[in-house]
């Protein structure tokens, strides 16, 4: 694809990072956001949960039992705690559908079918949430899962369900771990490392706006889904290819790619000439 000939010049950077994860510090947010060229601002990712440890997200799987379903709620906790309300939402949705319907891939047709409202629906999931994100004094993780699944039993029948006696069962106490305190809910006081105006998201979240300056993040990754191999592969439709092209247009001046050293060695020794579409300056990301 040729450029508009009435597009002003851009630029294409690289910037390589040894990261294990996407979590940055001060000093290397500073480094990236150092490349910007005009006003406006976005680092994007391909997963949410990479964009989330780049908004500085700290979620912890702190869970101390068995219960798979107790798990997830308490995931959907640590999310709303963090500012993601969504990702909280459809952790417990998927769990009230699983209750429900037996079933946690229906989709909306099936509170149709059980002439369940839309309002009613929500008001469920927020219920569960509101329970089990109550702080307890004294309360252990066997008491909290027990308080959830009574949450989980509230908000089931609401919605006209009846208890068939199997669907809670997930909700099993433990009597090991699960006496183990369940401290307060963690405090998120994260220092500030992005401007109120930048935008810090996921690839699908921006399509279709454009920004003077994207920095698309690419964590470290395992070998056989290595960028190298599928920005090049005709499977799934060549899926990534298309998702890496959204993430490319989105930049109107400048565009920034943040490769793990892995991924860069890689492209050097496969994609050469791909390399060679960037600044010849590589900028390396501080350790910390």
């Amino acid at each position: 694809m040729e450029s508009l000939s009435t597009a002003a010049a851009g630029s294409a950077c690289l910037i390589v990072h040894t990261l294990d994860n996407s979590r940055l510090s001060v000093k290397q947010a500073h480094t990236i956001r150092g490349m910007l060229q005009g006003s406006s601002f976005a680092v994007i990712a391909r997963k949410g949960a990479t964009a989330g440890g780049l908004r500085g997200l700290l979620v912890r799987d702190e869970f101390q039992g068995k219960s798979k379903a107790a798990r997830h709620i308490n995931m959907a906790v640590q999310y709303l705690v963090n500012g993601e309300p969504r990702e909280a939402f459809q952790i417990v949705e998927t769990e009230l559908r699983r209750v429900v319907f037996g079933n946690e891939h229906v989709g909306n047709e099936a509170l149709d079918e059980k002439g369940i409202t839309f309002a009613e629906w929500r008001a469920a999931i927020f219920a569960i949430l509101a329970s089990a994100t109550e702080n307890v004094k004294g309360e252990n993780w066997n008491d909290w899962v027990g308080r959830v699944k009574k949450a989980v039993r509230t908000a089931a029948k609401s919605l006209r369900w009846t208890d068939d006696g199997i669907a809670l069962r997930s909700y099993m106490t433990c009597s090991k771990t699960g006496n183990e305190a369940r401290i307060g809910l963690l405090d998120v006081a994260v220092a500030p490392i992005w401007q109120l105006k930048d935008t810090i998201s996921t690839i699908h979240k921006v399509k279709g706006a454009e920004f003077d300056t994207v920095v698309f993040f690419v964590p470290k990754t395992a070998k056989a889904k290595c960028p190298s191999i599928q920005w090049w592969s005709d499977d799934d439709g060549g899926e990534e290819r298309r998702i890496a092209f959204v993430a490319v247009s989105r930049a109107k001046q400048r565009f920034v790619l943040c490769l793990h050293s892995s991924v860069y060695e890689a492209l050097k020794q496969s994609r050469p000439d791909f390399i060679k579409c960037f600044d010849a300056t590589v900028t390396i990301l501080p350790a910390s």
